[in-house]
C-alpha cells in the first residue's frame, strides 16, 4: 500500500495503520526484526490480530509498507508538491535519501541477518524509482531515445547505491559534498534529459 493510497481511505483505517507502523517502529528499537512477532506488534498497537491480517499478510508486508510510508512522508516534507525532473529536485531527493538512510540504519536494533535490512532498504529504492518515474513522465512527455523507466531505474539506482555506500562506510564526505558529487555525475550522464 502506498502513501497516496492511504490518504484515500477511511480515517479509522489510517489511524489503525499508523498505530501498527508506530508499534513496529518502537519494537525495532528494542529488538531484531526476526524476533518480533505479529502478536508483539498488535499488542503494542492495541489492535487485534484479525484487524492486522485484514490489512497485511504478515509482518514483512507491514515492514515494507512502514518503510515506504516513512520515506514518503519524509519526501513529502522536503520536495515541492508537484516536482519536475530538474537538477535542484535531484539534489533535494539525494539529500532527503541521505538523511533518511542515515536515520533508518541507525534507528533499528542491530540485525544479525543482513537480508532483513536488505528487505527494508529495498523499499527505499522502490520509492526512489517511483518518484523519479513520475517526474520524468511529467517533465518529458516524449523523452527522446531513452524510456522513462530506464531513466528512473538508472537515476534511482545511482542515488540509492551512492547514499547506501556513504552511510555504510562512515560518511567520509559531508552530506552536502556527497549530494553535489552524485548529482553532478547524474547530470553529466542524464543531463540531456533534465528540464532546464
Amino acid at each position: 500500500m502506498l502513501a497516496n493510497e492511504v490518504r484515500k481511505i477511511d480515517p479509522r483505517t489510517v489511524r489503525t495503520l499508523k498505530l501498527l507502523r508506530d508499534a513496529l517502529n518502537e519494537l525495532l528499537t528494542e529488538k531484531e526484526f526476526a524476533k518480533i512477532t505479529v502478536q508483539d506488534i498488535t499488542g503494542r498497537a492495541g489492535v487485534n490480530r484479525a484487524t492486522f491480517y485484514d490489512r497485511f499478510t504478515d509482518k514483512y508486508d507491514l515492514l515494507n509498507y512502514s518503510v515506504r510510508e516513512d520515506f514518503q512522508v519524509r519526501l513529502d516534507q522536503q520536495l515541492p508538491s508537484d516536482p519536475m525532473f530538474t537538477h535542484d529536485n535531484l539534489q533535494l531527493l539525494t539529500l532527503t535519501t541521505c538523511g533518511y538512510l542515515h536515520r533508518f540504519i541507525g534507528h533499528c536494533a542491530p540485525s544479525t541477518r543482513r537480508d532483513e535490512q536488505a528487505i527494508m532498504l529495498r523499499q527505499v529504492q522502490i520509492s526512489l524509482y517511483d518518484v523519479i518515474l513520475v517526474w520524468v513522465r511529467a517533465s518529458l512527455p516524449d523523452p527522446k531515445t531513452m524510456s522513462p523507466e530506464t531513466i528512473a531505474m538508472v537515476t534511482s539506482s545511482a542515488i540509492f547505491g551512492s547514499v547506501f555506500q556513504w552511510v555504510q562506510t562512515g560518511r567520509k564526505l559531508s552530506l552536502e559534498r556527497l549530494t553535489e558529487q552524485v548529482v553532478t555525475l547524474l547530470a553529466t550522464g542524464v543531463g540531456v534529459y533534465l528540464v532546464a
